[in-house]
Parts: structure tokens; C-alpha cells; sequence
């Protein structure tokens, strides 16, 4: 497995697309596409700036894919010049939550995508109850037609068990039953 397919399984597992990941790297349009096309893996100084960008992946399992995915984020990290010092919160400080632009702009392309698959699973929702209805509506109707021909069915029987009817009553009885039976 070549580091870019890393790279992708570590966008996919965050969430990002390739346009957010160029984005967040100052890498020049479409370089992640094109490496991945070309068969070919990212270059020394690409993987030096992901690692310092995005610290919180695990440099072994980048470069070799020994190890787990997901490390702590490191205080320091490896940077296009060397390792550079990571600034952290001081622990006087009181705790406030504070994101980088890069955090928000994540959050917001999340929830917009969110909205997106809500809106479309909602729809979906929407005309899963219509044929639902539908279908109950089918099965109510075809209900009644078997009711009312078992009504007749035994009204039938009736007269032919009790000989009751005349020969006229019996012969209309049965006609008036074909006739429903075929025009449903």
C-alpha cells in the first residue's frame, strides 16, 4: 500500500474531501488526484507538510503502515523545516472552547453535509410512507371484493342447501355472482 492510499484511508476516516485536504495543506489544485491517478506516491516534502498539518496521524503507520492509524496529537511535529514547536493552551488559562478557522470550516462543511443526507433520507422516508399507503389502500379494496364474494359465495350455498329458491332465484343468484366475479 503507497502512502497516498494512506493518505486516503486517513481522509476518508476524517471526513475530508480532496478539495478540503488541498485546502488545509496549500497544496496546488488537484495534486492529490493526479498523484493518486498516476499511480504514483506523494513526494518527501508533501508528506512532511501532512504530518505537520494533520499531527494527530501516526508518522510510522504513514510512512510504513505498521501500527494503528491515529496517534495523540504530537507537541511537536515534523515540518517542512524541521520539527516545529506546537503552541498549547495554557493550563492557568481558563478552559474556553476555541477552534482554528480550519476546525469551523470543517464543523460547517460537516453539518452542511449532514443537512444534505437529512433532507435526502427524509424524502426517501417521505415516499416510503406513500407506497405504503398505497399498498394498504390495494389491500383494503381487494379485502372487500373478497368479502363480498364470499357473502355471495354463501348466500349461494344457502339456497342450494335449503332448496328454498325456485329454479328463476337460483339461476339468477349464480349469474349475478359470474358477473361480479368477472368484471373485477
Amino acid at each position: 500500500m503507497r502512502i497516498i492510499d494512506r493518505f486516503d484511508e486517513y481522509m476518508t476516516f476524517k471526513h475530508l474531501n480532496d478539495n478540503r485536504a488541498t485546502k488545509d495543506l496549500g497544496f496546488s489544485i488537484g495534486m492529490i488526484g493526479k498523484s493518486r491517478s498516476e499511480g504514483r506516491d506523494l513526494s518527501k516534502k508533501a508528506v512532511q507538510r501532512i504530518l505537520a498539518i494533520y499531527n494527530d496521524i501516526d508518522e510510522t503507520w504513514f510512512k510504513t503502515g505498521d501500527g494503528e492509524m491515529i496517534c495523540e496529537p504530537r507537541n511537536t511535529r515534523q515540518g517542512l523545516f524541521g520539527k516545529e514547536s506546537v503552541q498549547t493552551e495554557d493550563e492557568d488559562a481558563p478552559s474556553s472552547f476555541s477552534a482554528s478557522p480550519s476546525s469551523l470550516d470543517k464543523l460547517i462543511d460537516q453539518m452542511f453535509t449532514n443537512g444534505k443526507t437529512m433532507a435526502e433520507l427524509a424524502k426517501q422516508i417521505g415516499f416510503a410512507h406513500q407506497l405504503i399507503a398505497n399498498e394498504q389502500q390495494h389491500l383494503s379494496n381487494a379485502q372487500q371484493h373478497l368479502t363480498k364474494a364470499q357473502e355471495e359465495t354463501d348466500r349461494i350455498l344457502s339456497l342450494l342447501e335449503l332448496e328454498k329458491g325456485s329454479k328463476n332465484e337460483l339461476e339468477k343468484a349464480l349469474r349475478k355472482h359470474l358477473d361480479d366475479l368477472t368484471s373485477k
